[in-house]
């Protein structure tokens, strides 16, 4: 077939055109609905590119025209070499340098089948799918396990643990399902067939935009990482889908959308996610919808897909598979299958758990029902023994009460056996002797020693109470005695020849003296003034002084304020007499010139006076003053001056005298600086030296007599010691020496009494003492031995109460004779008890055997019933990962769609390496054009991005009625340029053959470039460009 008959196949007559020149190049122009050149493509059948100046070939070609095109039409230019198939295998090294090269055109080498092959793929663009779209997979599974009511598989959200719903479901407990939203049966949601805006009123930080985005057909989304790109795709879906892909959506969020019809988009919104899933995808979940999902799958394509796709050494081929299902089943799909592995596999743990314990309780029961069996051939009956015991008590008088239950009497009765053979051991254990153990005996000797005790304790209150009486006279001698010692003290004081003046002789020595050194102090301060003629006149002398101080202080003023005029006025003058002495200096000097210039002058030029002769003239000139230093006025006030300032000198020597003598009016008596006056004083001074002269008489006398008691060994103090003493112990008043003589002979009486009493208490101490040796023996030595056999004693007692609340016997009898019995009925219990306890363990063991077989069969029940939800649990979830596993469903969808996926993958994936793809050995392979199977980590990142895409679009163009909108959110972020250009050609024929809308978002500023070149040519109404930008 000739090149021109392929071309004419697939583009308008009218837009073709040979290359003047050259018969086997042709230029075809692709152009929009609207006229618009978008491409423009040569195809060349020269093999001009074989030689190395292939591009010099293509310059010829291209140049003149290229370079008048608009810039976006300059990046649409395509070049593409036909050639033989062996021409091309003879030059491949060539053929990739040509591809490689990017000057004027993108480039390609093709043989005329594989151009013929682009060209019909290129032409197939706006075709609908062969196949419609089908019930999806993660649909059957969720019905069937909502069939099996095995909710908790699908319904993350309610049962997210694992281990708690599988141990639930075994417990029988009940399940939620996923709630249903409310279906009509219809849809009046209209198809999203366009976005005209989005407003975003309330919503996260990013994306910033003031008022809402407006959308044309083709939406380029451009900014920075963390601008909000993807925060934008999740409001779009919000509002569709009612959720997101970025997790669970506030319900506080205000945004919508408003669609090509002129309809709000609105969320939140109420239930109406349902109808659009069952309208849109045609989901066949009977419960709930799965509304998000399928927008990511068929309208949805995220940077996830884009990043994981690029990994190669670090993913394994499991992984990228995933990815693919993902792309081709729905990414809910993989999670999904996930949780049916995982809870199928701890269901069948549970299940051999459960099989194991089933077997083990069988196992043990049969060993249970053995040992029954055996022990129910020992079992005795032990009512003999019981007769026996009941005849052993009644023998011995023992007092029992006969119980219907068996172990309580026992149990009874060996406590009182117990009691009685403890208390007998307790009186075995005391040293007595065998005839003295009986009650009688035992009473008789407690009754002896507590009349012991009795006359012990008489004994010793009266030794107590003539010690203490023996105390207290001893007390009364030892004070008379020593009162009696202070009396004579006293008598030589009563009989001392200054006894008169004994009483208040330390206190008049005392005031003597201070009034003595008061006297001589005022003297002393006196005998200094000086200066007081001025006091003794009249009359002065009789006005107060406190006026005359008044006086004076005001006159000091006077005479100070005086000085201070008078010094003020002399300054002043000093200043004139210096002043007229200097003009007089002058005017001395001029008449001195005078004279000296007219040696005959008579006429004074002074004092206009007119001199006979010129010497006298002369004389008169000279005789004018120098000075006026010593005018009468100056001389005056100077004298004045001196004058003032003696008064004042004799004011302040009359004031400093006064202040002398204010002390000492301070010191006198009777006298006020205020209402008395010098006269008062000096009189109060001439009395005080007459009372100084009589207080040293005073005071000489007195140290006379201080002096005689000192020698003597007399003070008034202890006078007054002795006395106070005296008086207080025998309540009399010591007026003089008789009465000091009467208090020292009752003194003497008081001794003998004391002295008598305590020789008589003496002698009864001493009999006391042995009436209290008396009482003691060898076996009682002292009381703590009489104490100590009476406590055991008593004891003793109490035990054989003890022993006569169990056996009846009378007081005289022997306890030796009790213990006896109480051995005899030991010995029937003994015997009666261990056979009871023998029969009654065995009965005991048959019951707990029956109790744990019963428990044993309960288990078992219960363990069935567990095994058999269990198993029908695993078996259910493995009949569905087998029945309908997802390498089975994925295998059918490319089998289904390959042809769809192989075309598209070839249009955006250059060079063209691959013609088939398949599911073997559930692997996804693709097939090259030389034959060979490749798995996905044997591909390139480029060949991965390209299928995963291919595999999105081919879903895509399945829909009839969905959404007719595309969401590209950084598609081919690790994809080389010459593939994401040619991915950029295809999206830009899909845009324009099937009328979707188109938003792309990316943050790589060269790929945004590129989209503009390949969709601007639309027109600004058309092509948006939004820039995202994030603001810190």
């Amino acid at each position: 077939m000739k090149l021109i008959e392929i071309i004419s196949t697939f583009f308008e007559k009218e837009s073709i055109t040979q290359i003047e020149g050259y018969d086997a190049i042709y230029r075809c122009v692709k152009k929009s609905a609207a006229g618009t050149p978008y491409q423009i493509i040569y195809f060349d059948s020269t093999n001009k590119w074989t030689d190395e100046s292939f591009l010099s070939h293509i310059e010829t070609i291209v140049a003149s025209e290229y370079f008048e095109q608009p810039g976006y039409l300059q990046w649409n230019y395509y070049y593409y070499f036909i050639s033989a198939p062996d021409i091309i295998s003879k030059y491949k090294a060539r053929k990739k340098d040509v591809i490689k090269d990017e000057a004027y055109a993108r480039k390609e080498v093709l043989t005329e089948t594989q151009l013929a092959s682009f060209l019909n793929a290129q032409n197939s663009v706006s075709a609908i799918s062969a196949h419609e779209l089908t019930t999806d997979l993660y649909s059957i599974w969720v019905n069937f396990l909502r069939e099996k009511k095995l909710f908790f598989v699908y319904n993350e959200a309610d049962y997210p643990n694992y281990k708690r719903a599988v141990e639930d479901y075994i417990e029988g407990i009940e399940f939620n399902d996923v709630p249903d939203s409310i279906s009509t049966g219809h849809s009046d949601e209209p198809i999203l067939n366009r976005i005209n805006s989005l407003e975003l009123t309330t919503f996260r930080k990013y994306p910033a935009h003031d008022g809402p985005f407006v959308f044309g057909d083709v939406n380029l989304i451009k900014g920075p990482n963390a601008s909000g790109k993807t925060s934008f795709f999740n409001a779009l879906e919000l509002i569709i889908t009612g959720s997101s892909t970025s997790g669970p959506p506030s319900q506080d969020y205000n945004i919508k959308i408003i669609d090509g019809g002129g309809h709000e988009w609105a969320y939140p919104i109420g239930n109406v996610y349902k109808e659009r899933d069952t309208h849109w995808y045609k989901s066949a979940m009977t419960r709930g919808h799965n509304l998000s999902g399928n927008f990511a799958r068929f309208n949805y394509y995220t940077s996830d897909a884009a990043f994981v796709l690029k990994q190669n050494n670090e993913r394994s081929q499991n992984n990228l598979e995933e990815i693919i299902a993902d792309i081709a089943l729905g990414r809910e799909v993989n999670r999904l299958e996930e949780r049916i592995l995982e809870f199928g596999k701890r269901f069948g743990d549970w299940k051999d758990i459960f099989i194991g314990e089933e077997e083990r309780l069988n196992n043990e029961s049969a060993e249970k029902n053995h040992t029954l069996e055996e022990i129910q051939k020992e079992v005795k009956d032990p009512t003999t023994y019981r007769d026996n015991l009941i005849t052993a008590l009644k023998d011995n008088v023992w007092k029992y009460a006969e119980k219907q239950y068996i172990p309580e009497f026992l149990a009874s009765l060996e406590q009182s056996i117990e009691s009685v053979e403890n208390n007998l051991n307790a009186i075995q254990n005391k040293s007595i002797s065998r005839e003295e153990l009986t009650l009688l005996g035992v009473r008789s000797q407690i009754k002896a020693l507590q009349g012991k005790q009795t006359q012990i304790s008489g004994l010793r209150e009266k030794l107590l109470a003539d010690r203490r009486e023996i105390a207290d006279q001893n007390r009364i001698k030892l004070q008379a005695s020593g009162l009696i010692d202070h009396t004579k003290e006293l008598n030589s004081y009563y009989t001392h020849k200054f006894f008169d003046r004994i009483n208040g002789f330390d206190e008049k020595l005392k005031t003597v003296r201070i009034n003595l050194e008061n006297a001589d102090n005022i003297k002393k301060q006196s005998a200094t003034l000086t200066n007081v003629d001025f006091l003794t006149k009249d009359p002065t002398k009789s006005r107060k002084l406190s006026e005359i101080e008044s006086e004076i202080s005001g006159k000091q003023k006077d005479a100070k304020n005086e000085i201070s005029r008078i010094k003020l006025q002399i300054e002043t003058l000093e200043k004139g007499v210096n002043a007229l002495t200097r003009i007089t200096a002058e005017i001395k000097a001029l008449g001195n010139a005078y004279l000296k210039e007219d040696q005959s002058a008579l006429d004074c030029p002074l004092c206009n006076n007119t001199f006979t002769k010129h010497e006298d003239l002369a004389k008169a000139i000279e005789k004018t003053k120098d000075t006026f230093s010593n005018s009468e006025i100056l001389i005056t006030q100077r004298d004045t001056l001196k004058g003032k300032e003696k008064e004042l000198n004799e004011l302040n020597q009359q004031f400093a005298v006064l202040e002398q003598l204010r002390p000492v009016c301070l010191l006198l008596e009777n006298i006020s600086w205020d209402k008395n006056s010098y006269e008062d004083l000096a009189k109060l001074l001439a009395e005080n030296e007459a009372k100084v002269i009589s207080l040293n008489e005073e005071l000489g006398e007195l140290n006379i007599v201080n002096s005689q008691f000192s020698t003597d060994n007399i003070s008034e103090k202890r006078f007054k010691e002795l006395k106070t003493k005296i008086e207080s112990e025998l309540k009399v008043t010591l007026l003089d020496l008789s009465t000091l003589t009467k208090a020292d002979v009752l003194l003497t009486g008081r001794v003998h009494v004391a002295t008598t009493a305590l020789d008589r208490l003496e002698g009864d101490i001493g009999k006391s003492e042995k009436d209290y040796q008396a009482i003691f023996d060898s076996s009682l030595p002292n009381e703590e031995a009489i104490a100590l056999r009476l406590t055991i004693l008593e004891g003793v007692e109490n035990s054989i109460q003890q022993v006569l609340l169990h056996i009846d016997f009378p007081d005289d009898t022997n306890l030796y004779t009790i213990a006896d019995r109480t051995n005899l009925v030991r010995s029937a219990f003994s015997v009666y008890k261990r056979e009871f306890e023998s029969s009654s363990s065995q009965s005991q063991s048959i019951g707990l055997l029956k109790d744990e077989l019963q428990r044993l069969s309960e288990q078992l029940i219960e363990t069935q019933k567990k095994k058999d939800r269990t198993l029908s649990a695993y078996t259910e979830l493995s009949n569905l990962s087998t029945e309908h596993s997802k390498a089975r469903f994925l295998g059918e969808y490319i089998e289904k769609n390959k042809g769809e996926i192989v075309n598209i993958f070839l249009l955006i994936h250059s060079p063209k390496e691959f013609s088939d793809i398949k599911l073997e050995n559930n692997q996804i392979k693709v097939i090259g054009l030389d034959g060979e199977p490749r798995t996905l980590d044997e591909i390139s990142t480029g060949q991965r991005a390209a299928l995963a895409l291919s595999i999105f679009i081919s879903l895509n163009k399945k829909l009839t009625n969905g959404p007719n909108v595309i969401f590209l959110d950084d598609p081919v972020a690790y994809v080389d340029d010459l593939n994401v250009l040619s991915f950029l050609d295809y999206l830009r024929e899909l845009i324009l053959k099937t009328n979707r809308q188109l938003f792309f978002a990316t943050a790589n500023d060269d790929l945004a470039f590129l989209f503009k070149k390949k969709f601007e040519f639309i027109g600004p109404e058309k092509f948006k460009t939004i820039p995202l930008s994030r603001i810190d």
